[in-house]
């Protein structure tokens, strides 16, 4: 199953995605604007920002992979769980986790 994909189609439509206990995902709208460099436009866009104070799970996730995916609640969010803790292991054990279509998580220093 492939989280990745739906975190990224609802990270498309709303402006937060929460994954239970780990944090969530926000985004912020970037207006179009002229790059200093290339003295090209740049296109609105919405820049992703990692949040670990959101923690409480609104189901969004779940609801969509139990939908997507025809399993039901609890295996869908069985299915987070997993992907959460591959997250988790790969910042503790390397320091940084990629999660596609979204960008790269780096674990500080702090934790």
């Amino acid at each position: 199953m492939d989280i990745n994909k739906y975190i990224k189609e609802l990270i498309i439509k709303n402006e937060c995605i929460i994954l239970s206990s780990f944090g969530g995902f926000e985004t912020h709208y970037m207006p179009a604007h002229m790059d200093e460099v290339t003295g090209k436009m740049v296109p609105p866009s919405k820049q992703v920002v990692f949040r670990q104070d959101f923690k409480k799970d609104n189901g969004v996730l779940a609801d969509l992979v139990a939908e997507k995916e025809g399993v039901d609640i609890d295996k869908a969010r069985d299915e987070i769980d997993d992907f959460i803790g591959n997250i988790v292991y790969q910042l503790d054990i390397g320091g940084s986790c990629v999660v596609e279509g979204l960008g790269k998580l780096i674990k500080k220093d702090d934790g």
